[in-house]
């Protein structure tokens, strides 16, 4: 019935639009569509102006990580932690709590993907999907210029869900259980003077998530030999929850000195007028401030159960951290025909507060500086570049990452991409010092060690990107279930290759992965994502649809099991989970500003056997019916 209603609303939603498809009123007023300059490209010195991305293209995805057509582990629900099957040849430098899994849930708190946004017409960007088991997910984005200078917006995202197979039992009535309850805020504004010198950009984030915890099937073999959509199932805990509060604040500011081109006209025959101006800057200093705080709380009241092995501060779990950090940079840039020099110098003043062991205060001193040359010849663009980041002193001190970069484009039908690097950190926080009620340990590692190369080939003609990278890693630390973090030593080898390729109408994407390591850490050796559809127009063209299936799968390997009272993907090698396909399929249209999807996901559910487990004791979705709508407006 539910499914009847949905698809009876779907289909309203796309007459709507074809009605309104009929009488199209865009041309009866001016409407400019927003662009926008990435802070990148802005620290750079290249002014490339990028448009929204309003494509059909992953729109009825809504994990991020699936965008990108990469394998990860989660716990069988959107909204839930996550790890990327692949291992990261560097990490991002300075102080890491290391509360990692659900940051791609979240909007980053470092904003590192700020925009300069240009919005001269109202534009408000809407997204909403719902589907089985209360599946709602809704994303907007609104900004305008308040004036010629001054730009401000917001984003907005929300998801939640209730339980798919997990129930607790209780005189045969089962409970629905809300897992995933996530809500996140960004406000955000970007001014520039008249003269376009200075700069002032600031954000305020707010990420909060509420991660019902279920531990995962009480008896799995009950999963593995039984099959249909309606099964119930006891789960390891009834009462367990992870909450995460973070807030951030960020203010930069730029000063920007360069030279000026008068654009003029003659107003009669002895008089000029000066009409426009172009601003070409050659340096610049700014200031960034960043000042933030993350929670981490478990809470359980029943913490006496068997599923904890050892309990150390009582029958109810209340274990929290709490983080404070607030960072300054300072820095300058130089922009030099061909070559782009920067540097700046950072100052983080750090406390961790746990309840356990009181407040703990820390600071880091680094250096980072940044050259990048351009050489662009006839047929032929050279760019090379080094960045090297190290910490003078504080809690990371003598911490460094080394970069060095080529890149080739020959013809704009080619490019080659390699890098080497070598990185040196000292571990996770919490890898070293860890005190809840459950796990207790108190360490001193050594440093990890990261050296490695990778390359990138990309065939524009053939649409094919190829890629290899080659690590070593030196006391890499893994958690365990029942002892303290570890560190190992391994090789690892990833070779990627991704292709979209059509005939005709029909669109083939595929993402193909092998990879391998010489020891312990665990990673599918193969791994396959993509997509196959056709597009075309309809309804005189006033409609451009697709219509496909989407598929991933990888190679059995001793998936990490999660344990929800340290937050951690943790190793094991007793159960191997993969070798099964997903497949969905799914029809995307677009109506001039109105994108729509439909989608069944795990059509193939019933088909094998059941044991479709994301991470073991957490099954994937069964069979799965979604649909959404992407909306936009200009004023």
């Amino acid at each position: 019935m539910k499914i009847y209603k949905l698809t009876l609303l779907v289909i309203f939603l796309a007459g709507k639009a074809l009605s309104a498809a009929q009488h199209d009123t865009s041309l009866s007023k001016k409407k400019i569509r927003p662009l926008y300059i990435s802070i990148k490209d802005f620290e750079n010195f290249k002014p490339e102006i990028k448009t929204f991305d309003t494509s059909l293209f992953n729109l009825n995805f809504i994990n991020p990580i699936s965008k990108n057509n990469l394998s990860f582990q989660d716990l069988g629900l959107p909204g839930t932690p996550i790890k990327i099957l692949n291992i990261e040849s560097y990490k991002k430098t300075g102080f890491d709590l290391g509360f990692n899994n659900m940051n791609h849930w979240f909007y980053d708190i470092k904003n590192s993907n700020d925009k300069i946004i240009y919005a001269p017409t109202p534009y408000t960007d809407l997204n909403f999907s719902q589907g089985e088991k209360e599946l709602i997910f809704i994303e907007a984005k609104h900004t305008q210029n308040i004036n010629k200078r001054l730009n401000a917006g917001i984003d907005y995202r929300r998801i939640k869900t209730n339980n798919y197979l997990f129930y607790n039992f209780d005189n045969q009535t089962y409970d629905r259980v809300r897992i995933p309850n996530i809500y996140n805020l960004k406000l955000f504004s970007s001014y520039h003077s008249k003269n376009d010198k200075f700069y002032l950009l600031n954000n305020l984030i707010l990420n909060k998530s509420t991660l019902r915890e279920t531990g995962g099937l009480k008896y799995p073999e009950m999963f593995d030999t039984t099959s249909g959509k309606l099964r119930a199932f006891e789960n390891n805990l009834s009462n367990a929850t992870n909450k995460i509060n973070q807030y951030s604040f960020e203010i930069k500011s730029y000063y920007r000195i360069g030279n000026y081109e008068y654009f003029t006209q003659k107003k009669d025959s002895n008089k000029t007028d000066t009409s426009s101006f172009d601003f070409t800057p050659k340096k610049y200093i700014y200031h960034c401030i960043n000042l933030s705080i993350n929670k981490y709380t478990y809470y359980d009241p029943n913490a006496d159960t068997p599923y904890y092995n050892t309990t150390f501060f009582g029958k109810t779990n209340a274990d929290s951290i709490v983080l404070k950090e607030m960072n300054n940079r300072a820095g300058i840039a130089f922009n030099l025909k061909n070559i782009i020099f920067k540097t700046n110098a950072e100052l983080s003043n750090i406390g961790v507060f746990n309840r356990f062991y009181g407040q703990q205060y820390f600071y880091n001193l680094s250096l980072n500086s940044n050259i990048l040359y351009n050489l662009p010849l006839r047929n032929l663009i050279i760019k090379t570049g080094v960045n090297a980041v190290y910490y003078t002193a504080g809690y990371n001190k003598n911490d460094f990452l080394i970069k060095a970069h080529l890149k080739i484009k020959i013809k704009t039908q080619t490019s080659f991409f390699a890098e080497i690097f070598s990185q040196k950190h000292k571990p996770e926080f919490v890898q070293s010092t860890y005190y809840s009620n459950h796990a207790i340990w108190n360490q001193t590692l050594d440093k990890t060690n990261r050296n490695g190369f990778s390359s990138i080939v990309f065939f524009e003609r053939f649409k094919t990107k190829m890629s290899v990278n080659i690590c070593h890693f030196s006391n890499y630390i893994l958690y365990y279930k029942n002892t303290a973090p570890q560190g190992i030593d391994f090789n690892y080898l990833n070779t990627d290759i991704e292709n979209k390729t059509n005939f005709k109408k029909v669109f083939f994407v595929n993402r193909i992965v092998y990879q391998k390591t010489s020891k312990t850490y665990n990673v599918p050796e193969f791994s396959l994502n993509g997509q196959v559809y056709f597009e075309s127009f309809l309804f005189k063209k006033n409609m451009f649809a697709q219509i496909g299936f989407a598929y991933n799968w990888n190679s059995n390997f001793y998936a990490d099991l999660y344990v929800p009272y340290i937050r951690q993907f943790v190793w094991q090698n007793h159960i191997k989970t993969g070798n099964y396909p997903y497949l969905g399929v799914f029809i995307r249209a677009t109506i001039q500003t109105v994108n729509l999807f439909l989608k069944f996901e795990h059509i193939n559910q019933g088909m094998l056997k059941s044991t479709y487990y994301s991470t073991y004791l957490y099954p994937n979705v069964p069979r799965f019916y979604s649909f959404g709508i992407n909306w936009r407006l200009f004023y």
